[in-house]
């Protein structure tokens, strides 16, 4: 038996460029990338490490006058300060032990394009002090150069940092912030966009359908409301390693439920932990808040007519009846099918 993926069609776009999401959240993000690309301004992109934020900088760079110029990505977090000089404003021969000769920037190699600085909160003082020269003067010089030369560059840099607490800890300089941070974009954690886990689902499996060459045409709705009740903890990259786990272990064309394996790495338990008060206090698509009723005991949870009670008592939730009953919504859901019960009450 197959079953259709359950992705609702919306009137909104379900992505923009390699973004994927149809949720309102997701539709103010598109709208912002869209005005930010009509203007050559400055951005600078807050999100969580995994949120997204490269792929937002390849969005605004490709959808303004300068997307057919090239796109540079750096990674100020990759090098140390010496190196990172010399990466993004290049070099002269024997500036340097082992500067046997003339090397491009980054900043050079973006000319009439942009330039993208992921963490740019990892950037080293000295370092700092060069690029507020860049924005201030749109010009740079190669290290071990005095020859200034102009800049026709956009620079659009990301961080996962408070950069506030960076400035008052004193390891980023108050006068740079402000230079970057006039137009800034805020990418939403996943588990604020619960909605949009089917679109994304849908996705990654035509991704992974193409890499691992594996017929997979679809997914159960029981797999689809176990993904969406997780307790993510707001790092897309989690969703797309469950579906790869499932095209591992799926055993034929639709994925279910036992394919999807367990968020139960040490990592994810302990960010999951972390972000399991705040996510109750969310209003979200998937996790309500649910009225305070008294359970039985868990023990208990195996005879089909206590299961049952519970269930209707929350309305047959999986979410919340599992967490009433301190168990994972995958077992809940097994039990339910080894005892005969249906979700909906008969």
């Amino acid at each position: 038996m197959t079953y259709p993926f359950l992705f609702k069609e919306n009137s909104n776009r379900a992505f923009l460029h390699h973004l994927v999401g149809n949720s309102a959240v997701m539709q103010q993000v598109y709208q912002k990338i869209e005005r930010l690309a009509l203007t050559d301004t400055t951005v600078l992109i807050y999100g969580e490490t995994g949120t997204g934020k490269e792929l937002a900088a390849e969005a605004i760079h490709n959808s303004s006058v300068r997307g057919a110029a090239p796109l540079v990505r750096v990674n100020c977090s990759a090098f140390s300060e010496y190196l990172l000089e010399s990466e993004l404003f290049g070099h002269v021969k024997g500036a340097f032990t082992g500067a046997t000769q003339d090397r491009l920037g980054r900043f050079e190699a973006a000319q009439g394009g942009t330039l993208f600085l992921d963490e740019i909160g990892d950037i080293p003082p000295a370092t700092q002090v060069r690029l507020l020269r860049v924005l201030e003067q749109r010009c740079i010089e190669r290290v071990g150069c005095n020859i200034t030369q102009p800049l026709d560059v956009r620079i659009i840099t990301a961080t996962n940092k408070n950069l506030v607490a960076e400035i008052t800890a004193g390891r980023f300089r108050a006068d740079l912030f402000h230079r970057l941070n006039t137009v800034t974009l805020t990418l939403p954690l996943l588990r604020e966009r619960r909605e949009d886990i089917q679109a994304l689902t849908e996705h990654f499996i035509q991704y992974f359908k193409q890499k691992f060459l594996k017929e997979i045409n679809g997914i159960t709705p029981e797999a689809i409301e176990e993904l969406a009740g997780r307790p993510w903890p707001g790092n897309v990259r989690e969703l797309k390693n469950a579906i790869e786990h499932a095209f591992v272990y799926c055993p034929g064309d639709i994925i279910d439920i036992n394919d999807l394996g367990q968020c139960e790495d040490a990592l994810s338990r302990a960010l999951c932990g972390e972000k399991r008060k705040s996510d109750r206090r969310a209003s979200t698509l998937f996790l309500s808040p649910a009225p305070p009723l008294a359970y039985p005991n868990p023990a208990a949870s195996s005879d089909a007519d206590t299961l049952r009670k519970m269930l209707e008592q929350h309305c047959w939730h999986l979410a919340h009846t599992a967490a009433a009953l301190g168990m994972h919504r995958t077992t809940l859901w097994r039990r339910m099918q080894s005892l005969g019960l249906s979700k909906q009450p008969q």
